[in-house]
């Protein structure tokens, strides 16, 4: 995956201006690779629904760490734990075969007159949208990188401007690089971790402060703001119950 980063950029110059207009490649089988691209594809699509789903289920602690709500499920810890794993071992290698694969095929297409305006060649271009949503979206989850969407999302609009969830997400992603006052404002005290990251966006793990005090747990998400200072939303088990527009993070 990072090796599909780098080549990025260049790979969609490239595309934006029509190729380099070589011949054909010898042996290249285009359907052949094209269908282990879209076995690939789904592959990664399987084990991000796993992730997908463990992520709900962490979503009804953060929202009701002792409530009826998380009746039945396994404990945060161990799902946070299953959660790990699956980034580690499964979906890591899942998502470098298939952004690897689908990079040396466009790559392909790029430079072959004939490839470049095949179906298996507009599939690709469609995909690598797709998938880039996707990654988009993983970097806010996991990281809350939004600069890192901001870029994924800007590449994949170069070679299909036409993409409207691509727009929204750009639109949306750029909203949340600083946290305004008026976000701020809004986030009222008694709401759950999943509404306020819904409001304020997600913030990035080494900004996150726990800590356990007299049987509850107390959590600090420190946010950059639009003039460079910091904000601090305060949780007591999971529920807002303080904020502060000025704080100071550790460092």
């Amino acid at each position: 995956m990072a090796r599909w980063l780098r080549a990025a950029p260049a790979l969609l110059a490239l595309w934006a201006l029509g190729g380099c207009g070589g011949g054909s490649t010898p042996g290249f089988n285009a359907a052949q690779e094209w269908g282990r691209i879209e076995k690939q594809a789904q592959d990664l699509r399987a084990v991000r629904a796993q992730m997908d789903t463990i992520r709900g289920q962490l979503d009804r602690w953060e929202a009701d760490p002792k409530g009826a709500g998380t009746e039945g499920l396994e404990p945060a810890p161990v799902l946070k734990e299953r959660l790990e794993g699956l980034r580690k071992d499964k979906y890591r290698d899942a998502a470098t075969a298939f952004w690897d694969n689908l990079t040396l095929f466009l790559d392909r297409a790029l430079n072959d007159s004939q490839l470049k305006t095949s179906p298996e060649a507009a599939k690709a271009v469609s995909l690598f949208a797709d998938e880039s949503l996707a990654l988009a979206r993983e970097r806010i989850r996991e990281e809350g990188r939004y600069d890192r969407a901001v870029e994924i999302l800007e590449l994949a609009l170069k070679h299909d401007p036409g993409r409207a969830a691509l727009k929204t997400e750009l639109e949306k992603a750029r909203s949340y690089l600083r946290l305004t006052r008026e976000r701020f404002d809004k986030a009222q005290t008694g709401m759950t971790m999943p509404a306020v990251r819904e409001l304020c966006g997600t913030a990035a793990p080494a900004a996150v402060q726990e800590r356990s005090e007299g049987g509850h747990t107390l959590t600090a998400w420190l946010y950059p703001r639009e003039d460079g200072a910091w904000a601090v939303l305060f949780f007591q088990d999971g529920r807002l119950y303080d904020k502060s527009w000025d704080a100071q993070p550790k460092r």
